[in-house]
């Protein structure tokens, strides 16, 4: 079993203007899931989380905690704000961005597991 606060994480990131900030709960890298990815991820006012795609296959759903702002999966855009469940079809591109006035923070699930390792070879020591 593992357990987790989302305000325990704010550990891993390191506080900067015009950023992102990202970490990875749950994956089969660290042991703790089999088959799904569960991370957290943070947006600052006027940023976003930058245009990215996962490999064929992978579903990707993020439920939003905290802001509002924007969802692009492929060429759809959709409005989003505090608790809001959005899936992003597999295989294209994807952007959250922040149009709101306060940090935009939510879940996302990634599955079948794996694409979180990009995050995880990136977090800082001591993770």
């Amino acid at each position: 079993m593992r357990a987790c606060k989302v305000k325990d994480l704010t550990k891993f990131w390191e506080e900067k203007k015009d950023a992102k900030f990202i970490t990875i709960m749950l994956s089969p890298i660290l042991k703790n899931s089999s088959n799904v990815g569960v991370g957290y991820v943070k947006v600052n006012p006027g940023c976003d989380s930058g245009t990215h795609q996962h490999r064929d296959g992978v579903e990707e759903v993020w439920y939003v905690t905290k802001g509002k702002g924007t969802l692009t999966v492929g060429n759809e855009d959709t409005k989003i704000e505090e608790g809001m469940v959005l899936y992003g079809e597999p295989g294209k591109p994807h952007c959250l961005t922040n149009t709101g006035k306060e940090i935009l923070e939510a879940m996302f699930l990634i599955t079948p597991a794996g694409e979180e390792k990009r995050i995880l070879d990136n977090l800082p020591q001591g993770r």
